[in-house]
This record gives structure tokens, sequence and C-alpha cells, in this order.
């Protein structure tokens, strides 16, 4: 499904489409790291309430990601034939529609969508592939996996359609079968 459009896209000579990357795991991984090294200043200069010390800021695990996602994206030095760079989101993209409109501000989106149909049968075999048994405990058939699974799908689909139509005129969602 989305890795064959997705080896498709990157087939061109002028594109680079890399596979799914998790934005949601390198942002909890940064909000981490300046947690982390915020608590440690404060109780490395805790004896010195007035001093002043550099710290992470709100807003700046967010920052980080951008410019990660950029080197990522970017790889370094892309061969001089490549006009767009695109990366395979997961739904955390969907799901966090501000954020990610805000990321990738002043860029363009094309979010190429699958038959909803055949998410549903895809997310089913692959959990069936990767765990058996706690599937078929989970859902027993594909309707009862349809059912569980079938409203999460049609809000990530509705999200992702936001992101595509946050990017204005530089967004578009194309659905394919």
């Amino acid at each position: 499904g989305t890795t064959w459009v997705n080896m498709l896209i990157d087939a061109h000579p002028e594109v680079r489409c890399y596979g799914e990357d998790d934005y949601n795991q390198l942002l909890g991984f940064f909000l981490q790291v300046a947690n982390t090294y915020n608590q440690a200043s404060v109780a490395r200069n805790d004896p010195l309430p007035s001093s002043r010390f550099a710290r992470f800021a709100e807003g700046d695990a967010e920052r980080l990601l951008a410019t990660a996602a950029a080197l990522m994206l970017t790889e370094g030095d892309l061969p001089p034939t490549i006009k767009a760079v695109g990366t395979k989101f997961n739904d955390m993209v969907s799901n966090n529609t501000a954020l990610f409109a805000d990321l990738f501000k002043g860029g363009r989106l094309v979010h190429v969508r699958r038959d909803p149909r055949d998410v549903l049968v895809s997310v089913y075999f692959n959990e069936l592939r990767n765990a058996p048994e706690e599937t078929r405990r989970k859902w027993p058939s594909l309707a009862h996996a349809v059912a569980g699974v079938g409203p999460a799908v049609a809000a990530s689909m509705r999200n992702a359609m936001s992101l595509a139509a946050a990017f204005g005129p530089d967004g578009h969602d194309v659905r394919y079968e």
C-alpha cells in the first residue's frame, strides 16, 4: 500500500521520498532531553536563587524537532537533480496538524491517502502477522477489527485532510485506490 506508493514517488529522478519517520518519538526524546537538562540546571544552581542560567524554554523541543526534521529530510548534500523532498508520515502527524503545519511552514504538502477500506485490511493483517494470538483475541474477525479501528482511521484521515487544508494553496489531498 503506502510503502509501494512511497517507492514509486522516490523512483522519480527529481524527488526524494523517505520511508515512515517517527516524529512522535523524536519529539518525545527532545522533550525528555529539555526537561532533564532543565532539572539538572536547577539542581546545580539551586544554592544561587538569583543566578541566571541557560535552559530550554517552552516550545524549544518543537524547534529542535523542526531542525532535526530539516536535517533528516535533506540528508546533508542532496544531488542537484532533487527538486522535492518528502516523507511517509505516520498517524502522529495527522493527529497533530497544528504542530506539523507550523513545522513545515513554507513547504508544500501532498497528502496521498489510501482507500480507508485498504487501510483497515492492512492494519488487521499486519497485526495478525506480528502478534497472531493477541490479534485473534482482540479481533476474532476482520469485521471486529473494522469496528475497533475504523473510527480511529476515519479520524486520522479527517485530520490529514485538515493538515493539507492548513497549507492553503500549497496543500493537496489525493486519494488513491
